[in-house]
């Protein structure tokens, strides 16, 4: 029997691009504060430079204008890390916690990054008000992130669950569904607007289940009981 439901965070639960153009917000009102420029052309900028390619935004706009290089990309990266958020929840997020909690299924979060980033953005979206347990990797350690199966034995044991108890619902196949091959946890992947589309599996481990929105969890927890008789 599904007793919980685990979630990966980023483009699962919420648009990361809204916390990307909020962090750049963060920035350009940042650097104006230091240089008299006006935020909003810094902001335009920024979204400029990242749609022409997304690496080393900072550096590059630091290179764009001599008053810029003042600053320091340090700076920026933590400006940029540390800021809070303004982000929100997939509509369909808040519908499944809903259900989920209604049926007396526990929820979880297992997430990588940096933790203050990923504790920011936990308090914008108001999760600890909703989720039973969070786990953010980085406190692990950097080198327990997914694919690493120890946040996952640590999020079992905070939940008093057993592995073929539980789902995990993730989006990225570089990292999100290898633990499937390690422990019997079913694995489901969310198609979030062509995210990942492109990326390889993690030695080759895919998902057991795939949906493009989260209400489909709810069919797919029934079948699961249903087929072990509960």
């Amino acid at each position: 029997m599904i007793k919980a439901v685990i979630f990966d965070l980023d483009d699962t639960l919420y648009p990361e691009k809204e916390y990307v153009l909020s962090g750049f917000n963060a920035i350009a009102k940042f650097i104006s504060n230091q240089t008299y420029l006006n935020s909003t052309d810094i902001y335009k900028k920024l979204i400029e430079l990242s749609e022409e390619n997304p690496k080393q935004v900072f550096n590059r706009l630091i290179e764009a204008e001599e008053k810029f290089r003042l600053i320091s990309v340090k700076d920026l990266i933590e400006v940029y890390r540390n800021h809070y958020p303004s982000i929100k929840l997939y509509d369909d997020a808040l519908k499944i916690f809903e259900h989920l909690k209604t049926n007396n299924v526990k929820l979880g979060i297992i997430t990588d990054g940096y933790k203050e980033t990923q504790k920011q953005k936990i308090d914008s979206l108001c999760l600890k008000d909703i989720i039973d347990e969070i786990v953010i990797t980085d406190e692990l350690g950097k080198q327990y992130w997914k694919p690493h199966k120890l946040p996952f034995e640590v999020i079992v044991k905070k939940m008093s669950i057993d592995f073929d108890e539980m789902i995990y619902v993730g989006d990225n196949p570089t990292k999100d569904f290898y633990i499937g091959s390690i422990y019997p946890i079913r694995t489901v992947r969310i198609l979030r607007e062509g995210y990942y589309l492109d990326k390889e599996y993690f030695k080759g481990i895919k998902e057991n289940y795939r949906i493009t929105t989260l209400s489909e969890l709810l069919n797919i927890i029934k079948a699961i009981n249903r087929m072990e008789g509960e």
